[in-house]
């Protein structure tokens, strides 16, 4: 009988992740192993890491095929520790990182550096630098800095056309969930043409302006609509209230219902969310 993944003895935190990468049911993790769970959240190694080795333990994930592991390479003490203690297992997982994120790895000198491109050569594992997906997207002026190179590197994206394949809660994810910086990225990527991929919720900025949103999510930490509970027209007492009307009041959230037991509420309606008062 197939399990649901909360059912597992695993931490919350652990189960949480597994939902994050997309896992509802055990039987969906049937074919994964430790390398392509990595490369399915490549930025939560360090989370996966620790559930993988539960599931190991209950015989939930297979073995990676044809993966050369740490343990089996012979290398310097040094870089063996250095690769355990970041949760590189596998020779394959260097690829998911850049050479200037594996330059940037604690202890790793110059010396070691050259040892772990020497390994890698030797194994046919190919190793690149963000350089060239910064030239590629200087021009459009996003809001990125190195850590967000990387992590574009490690979703695949070189250029602005690589952008269609991922949602806005991926460029969330990619801008270090910043909300400013994601709704800066996402217009400015719209205005060139990039088409996101569907997702099963939306942030605010992408159904308003990003002056409502904006105020939306510092005011009232509304992100995205699963953030505020959503209500039926003409249930309760009340009044409608249209989200452009935020904007040209000042009023505290206590007197916006909060703290009396009427709650915000958002509902999409006729493709526009309206904000409600119950």
């Amino acid at each position: 009988m197939d399990l649901h993944i909360d059912e597992l003895k695993l931490s919350y935190h652990a189960k949480n992740t597994l939902h994050e990468l997309g896992f509802t049911m055990v039987s969906e993790l049937k074919g994964h192993d430790y390398v392509s769970l990595i490369q399915k959240f490549p930025l939560k190694r360090h989370c996966v890491y620790s559930i993988i080795q539960k599931l190991n333990g209950a015989g939930y994930l297979l073995s990676p095929d044809n993966a050369v592991s740490i343990y089996d390479v012979p290398m310097s003490k040094r870089l063996f520790h250095i690769l355990e203690r970041n949760y590189f297992l596998y020779l394959s997982q260097l690829s998911l990182c850049s050479k200037e994120e594996l330059a940037g790895l604690r202890n790793l000198g110059a010396q070691t550096m050259i040892e772990l491109e020497e390994i890698c050569q030797a194994h046919h594992i190919e190793l690149h630098s963000v350089h060239s997906i910064k030239e590629n997207l200087t021009q459009y002026h996003l809001p990125f800095t190195s850590r967000h190179y990387e992590a574009l590197y490690k979703y695949n994206i070189a250029s602005i056309d690589d952008f269609n394949k991922i949602t806005t809660h991926d460029l969330h994810i990619i801008c270090q969930q910043y909300y400013y910086d994601t709704m800066k990225a996402y217009y400015i990527l719209k205005d060139n043409g990039v088409v996101f991929q569907a997702w099963e919720d939306k942030y605010l900025f992408e159904l308003l302006s990003g002056k409502i949103a904006q105020i939306l999510s510092g005011k009232y930490r509304i992100l995205a609509l699963r953030h505020a509970p959503l209500g039926v027209e003409g249930r309760g007492c009340g009044h409608r209230l249209d989200a452009h009307r935020i904007v040209s009041t000042d009023v505290e959230p206590s007197h916006m219902g909060y703290g009396c037991g009427t709650p915000l509420i958002v509902e999409q309606i006729c493709h526009f969310p309206k904000l409600y008062f119950r």
